[in-house]
């Protein structure tokens, strides 16, 4: 198992449903080296930073531009998880995180938008 980030050690503090999690372990197709196929891999994740929020995903894409990632086209630093087309629910939240809230369903895209207006 992959764990991204120890809580502890970053010092931050995350909204769970349970306040006993510390860490959310999740299943995902991990990219962990150019150019192969991607593996699906438990990983362990950080709780969300400040004004960010945790997502579990019920369903995600992958487009054109993950691709091109995925075979080393564009470099990144590695182990890397894509796919920036996805829905799901938030289930973790850090300080200041908007007005979301656990269990809200919500969209990831890379189109950014300013979270006001109803487009």
């Amino acid at each position: 198992m992959l764990q991204i980030l120890s809580p502890k050690a970053a010092g931050r503090k995350a909204r769970y449903p349970d306040s006993k999690k510390a860490l959310s372990k999740k299943k995902a197709a991990l990219c962990t080296r150019f150019p192969a196929p991607l593996e699906v891999l438990g990983i362990t994740l950080a709780p969300p930073r400040q004004g960010k929020v945790e997502v579990t995903l019920a369903a995600c894409a992958i487009c054109h531009s993950d691709l091109h990632v995925i075979e080393g086209a564009w470099g990144g630093s590695l182990p890397a998880v894509y796919g920036h087309e996805a829905a799901g629910s938030v289930t973790a939240m850090g300080d200041s995180a908007g007005d979301y809230q656990i269990g809200q369903r919500v969209l990831i895209t890379l189109i950014r938008a300013c979270g006001t207006c109803p487009c």
